[in-house]
């Protein structure tokens, strides 16, 4: 039987379930043999993050080849201009790779996500709302949740640190 579970990805854990560091993992939280996640989260990242014992359905989660878009929100220290964003739609080159075009746009009012804690490092620019920003787009920058917690419902969310079987998932064909 295929098991997909939704788990809310806490800020500071790694998207596997061993670490020869000792750092948090996926194995501090879930506690269901077979699964593993389907897809990646930067472990100073947040948001949603699919489990599944079915390869065939990780693989068409994750695969570009069935490409489907995905929502990021992002803070950011700076409101970006016009011209920032503008990059991002056209692709930006990372790493030597250019990344897809994004669709992208600046939010006026931060989203609506549970208080977090985060890193000194962190704490300036997210109490300094007034020079922040939240765009979304295809592409995530680090340190961004992800929008869907509610995953196959946004009806139900995920708290973070938490898993949940999403309630009438069927598998795709």
């Amino acid at each position: 039987m295929t098991r997909l579970i939704r788990f809310w990805k806490p800020y500071g854990v790694l998207t596997k379930f061993t670490d020869a560091e000792g750092r948090p993992t996926l194995k501090d939280y879930i506690h269901i043999p077979n699964v593993y996640a389907a897809g990646r989260l930067d472990m100073d990242s947040e948001g949603l993050l699919l489990l599944t014992n079915d390869a065939r359905l990780a693989k068409r989660l994750t695969d570009p080849e069935f490409a489907h878009p995905r929502t990021y929100h992002v803070q950011v220290e700076r409101v970006p201009d016009d011209d920032a964003l503008q990059k991002l739609r056209d692709g930006v080159m990372i790493q030597g790779y250019t990344t897809r075009p994004a669709r992208v746009q600046r939010l006026e009012t931060p989203p609506n996500f549970p208080p977090r804690d985060l890193p000194p490092k962190y704490e300036k620019s997210r109490a300094d709302r007034v020079d922040s920003a939240h765009a979304h787009g295809g592409q995530k920058p680090s340190g961004a949740p992800h929008d869907r917690r509610g995953g196959a419902s946004h009806n139900t969310p995920c708290a973070r640190g938490n898993w949940r079987n999403p309630a009438g998932w069927t598998r795709p064909r």
